[in-house]
């Protein structure tokens, strides 16, 4: 399902029921980040890029717009963790965009959420 909706996503530009189905199973109790979806999705991403002419436009706006959420403190964390674990995906699976992917999520780095600093460091560290 997750596949076929950030495929749905991309092609036609429309990101609410991504968005709604990450959303209903993004987190656990107490507000945790479902550590568990994050990874599934930058697998699938990571699967994404890997394929012939994957849709990169599409795919680096909506996770940018995702990352770009780390800054907003009333925004749900969840968005800019998918981001960052997926730039790390990324950049493992593409290693001609591994620069990038590095500057991405060291511009996630400062961020205040301590769950969104985990996935950074663990993904900074997975390109080294």
């Amino acid at each position: 399902m997750l596949e076929q909706l950030l495929g749905q996503a991309l092609m036609a530009g429309e990101t609410v029921q991504l968005e709604e189905y990450l959303s209903a199973r993004g987190h656990w109790p107490a507000e945790e980040i479902n550590l568990e979806l994050v990874g599934a999705f930058a697998v699938l991403v990571g699967q994404l890029v890997t394929r012939p002419n994957p849709p990169v436009a599409a795919l680096e706006n909506l996770l940018d717009a995702w990352a770009g959420l780390a800054d907003n403190e009333t925004a749900d964390k969840l968005w800019p963790c998918l981001a960052a674990a997926s730039y790390g995906r990324v950049g493992m699976v593409r290693p001609d965009w591994r620069a990038d992917e590095v500057s991405k999520l060291q511009k996630l780095a400062p961020s205040l959420h301590q769950q969104l600093q985990k996935i950074v460091r663990a993904e900074l560290q997975k390109l080294e």
